[in-house]
């Protein structure tokens, strides 16, 4: 739910630059990281 409200906020951002903010954002939030690749790649596909 995080990843996807990120993803809307970056949502202008070029897609490789957007996925490293929200990567780095839920890390710091304390989520581990296969997590949170898996939930990227579920709203890639999206």
């Amino acid at each position: 739910a995080q990843a996807a409200r990120l993803y809307e906020r970056h949502k202008g951002e070029e897609p490789q630059k957007r996925k490293q903010k929200i990567i780095r954002s839920l890390l710091q939030k304390g989520f581990e990281y296969e997590e949170i690749r898996r939930a990227v790649e579920k709203l890639d596909e999206s």
